[in-house]
């Protein structure tokens, strides 16, 4: 249950993260999205 949260934490972090990265610079959009999906697969491996 432990490792379960601390998942969900560090889900929600960034996604803060990228909240952030497109407001900043929403031309990155498509990058960052990208990124998030190279994330999502280590994550599930």
């Amino acid at each position: 249950m432990q490792h379960k949260n601390k998942g969900f934490k560090l889900l929600f972090f960034i996604l803060l993260c990228v909240i952030l990265l497109c407001v900043v610079n929403k031309e990155n959009f498509v990058l960052v999205a990208q990124w998030i999906e190279r994330l999502v697969a280590v994550q599930k491996v």
